[in-house]
Formats: structure tokens, C-alpha cells, sequence
């Protein structure tokens, strides 16, 4: 990587009319100065473009959408339009530190493992006042993030979050149907491929107005639903990790010193099991489902004793009672997304 690589920060923007310029002057107050801003407008009702267009530095770049298409395929058009060595994805309400850019270019450049670096969150309301924190474990490795993605629930933010291009690019065209779990899918395909960095201290400002707070967990009823919906969507990410050795190491099952590389979807469909989330669960038992009506999957699985009588005892186990939606969500929203005061 160049000592001063090209950083293209990927904007979607819609109605953001009162917030784009503070994102866009936390941008231009930055200490480096080799970044592109692509910054694609999904087709605002308010002045947001207008606002947009009062910046007249070279390195911002104006793509408007020809109709509402949501954030992923304003984020496919942007990566499309964009140059640069090192992506960022950022919100046009957020802001950044002066300082992290130059953080992201030396981290990169003296760390060829790692394809992409987080950061925790300062929450901040309308007037840009900070009020809450959101704290990702600098201690915590790969590994320890795709255990808490598989068995648990999104840990991980991506506001500001950096990537190698090359990495990157193995992820787009993103899945612009998934929705509410989105962010969380990004994870699981990144971290599936690559190291990861937590930086060790803030560089992103994450807005979220006291007055709508819903981000912080509570959830409209339909976003609950869309939740659910698309559980099965997140989790098929995990199947394209066919590293046994890799697998091995996020999961706690003895399957992979049993099974071929060939069998990693039965595999992940048996550790599903073990998963807190009854639709992790429920996911689980379709791919093995799949998996055993394939007539070469179940020779193999007859090796280890796996049979048709083997498959029907699934069913009657207890892995498919649990308490409501509704009150897991509350446990994880606890949990994982409040953070430090």
C-alpha cells in the first residue's frame, strides 16, 4: 500500500439537509489529505442536495440516484464511482476526528493482515453535543467477533468503518433487500476473509437525535418483524466460510475433525443449534434439511453414524422452544447496544 494511500469514504445520503454539512466540514478539517468523498443521494425530498452542492472542493463527488433505491444501492453506486486504496463507510448525519484518517492509512500500511479497522462510537444528539458511548473491545480478536456474530448478535459498528479495497470489492454488489441487518451481514462476509483491527481509541461521532432514539434498540414493531424476516438472509453468510481450520476455531463442535471440507454447511447447520436466537435455530435445521437431501452428503454423513433416524431425532429435542421475539430482543438490545454511559 502507498505510504499515502487514496481514502474514498462511501456516502448514501437521503433528507439530510441538516446534518450533511457538519459530516462534510468533519471531513474537510481532516488532517490528510488524499481522500475522495462519493456521496450519492437517493433522491431527498428536503434541500439536502442543495446543501450538498455549497462545497465546491475538488475531492467531493455528487451522484444523484434516478429513484429511491435505499441505502445498498447507493452504496454499490458509490463504491463504482470510487478510486480509492481504503473505503470508508459513513452516514451523511456522522462526523469523524481530524485525526483518523491519518490513523487509518498508518494502520494499513504497517499491518498487511489486517483488511479493516473499527471504531467505537461517541453518540452524539442534534446539536452535535455527545451524550452516550459505544464501546467495541479492543481486545477482542476475529475470532472472538464471529462467535459473538454466529451464537449471539451484531457486537460490531460500522460507522467509519475502513476496508481494504480488495477486500471490499469481494463484498459488493451488496444485498440491497436486507435491511435491518445489513451492517450485520457486512461483519460476518469481512471477517470471514480477513483480520480485523478495533481502534484503540474514538475517531467517529455517530448521531443519534435525542428525540428519535430509536436506534438505540426501540424498535417499531415492523423493523422487529423485518428483524426475524431476514435472519435466515444473515446466516447463509456463514456459509460461505469453507475453512475447516477457521471453522474450527469460531465454532465448539468435533464435526471438523470428522467431516470433509465439503461438509461445512452441515456442520454450521448443527452449531446453529447452539445459537441463543430460536430463528438461528430454525436455520440450522433447513441446512441440514438441504444437506441430507443430498444423496452424496448423506454417504459422507453415514460415516459418522448420521442417519435418516439420526435426522428425525432433531425434531424432538428442545432446541426449538424459547421465550418470545420480543423479549430476546429486549435481552440483546441490553447486552450488546447501549454500551458505556
Amino acid at each position: 500500500m502507498n505510504a499515502k494511500p487514496l481514502i474514498s469514504i462511501l456516502t448514501p445520503t437521503f433528507n439530510h439537509e441538516n446534518y450533511v454539512g457538519s459530516f462534510i466540514e468533519s471531513l474537510l478539517a481532516q488532517n490528510y489529505y488524499n481522500w475522495e468523498l462519493i456521496i450519492v443521494d437517493d433522491c431527498s425530498t428536503d434541500n439536502n442536495i442543495s446543501e450538498i452542492r455549497k462545497y465546491s472542493d475538488p475531492r467531493i463527488h455528487l451522484f444523484l440516484q434516478d429513484f429511491n433505491q435505499g441505502p445498498g444501492a447507493a452504496l454499490n453506486r458509490a463504491f463504482s464511482e470510487s478510486k480509492g486504496e481504503i473505503i470508508v463507510d459513513m452516514a451523511s448525519d456522522d462526523m469523524l476526528y481530524p485525526d483518523y484518517f491519518d490513523y487509518i492509512a498508518k494502520t494499513f500500511s504497517e499491518n498487511d493482515e489486517v483488511g479493516v479497522i473499527y471504531s467505537s462510537l461517541e453518540v452524539m444528539d442534534e446539536n452535535n453535543k455527545v451524550y452516550r458511548k459505544l464501546v467495541l473491545p479492543n481486545s477482542y480478536s476475529r475470532i472472538d467477533f464471529l462467535k459473538d456474530l454466529f451464537y449471539k448478535g451484531n457486537a460490531l459498528y460500522s460507522p467509519g468503518m475502513s476496508v481494504r479495497r480488495e477486500i471490499y470489492s469481494r463484498i459488493i454488489p451488496m444485498d440491497v433487500s436486507m435491511v435491518q441487518h445489513q451492517d450485520y451481514q457486512w461483519h460476518v462476509l469481512i471477517l470471514g476473509m480477513t483480520d480485523c483491527k478495533v481502534a484503540e481509541k474514538t475517531f467517529v461521532k455517530y448521531r443519534i437525535p435525542r428525540n428519535n432514539r430509536s436506534s438505540l434498540g426501540t424498535l417499531s414493531k415492523k423493523e422487529l418483524n423485518r428483524d426475524r424476516l431476514e435472519i435466515g438472509s444473515l446466516m447463509d453468510s456463514f456459509l460461505l466460510i469453507k475453512d475447516l481450520d477457521l471453522i474450527k476455531k469460531i465454532t465448539t463442535s468435533n464435526l471438523c475433525d470428522k467431516l470433509s471440507n465439503k461438509m461445512t454447511d452441515f456442520i454450521w447447520g448443527m452449531e446453529a443449534f447452539n445459537c441463543k436466537s430460536i430463528e438461528k435455530r430454525q436455520w440450522g435445521y433447513s441446512v441440514i434439511k438441504r444437506c441430507f437431501n443430498d444423496c452424496l452428503f448423506r454417504e459422507e454423513l453415514n460415516k459418522i453414524n448420521f442417519n435418516f433416524h439420526s435426522f428425525l431425532k432433531l425434531a424432538e429435542k428442545q432446541y426449538f422452544n424459547d421465550f418470545t421475539f420480543y423479549e430476546r430482543k429486549i435481552k440483546l438490545f441490553l447486552k450488546y447496544c447501549l454500551g458505556k454511559q
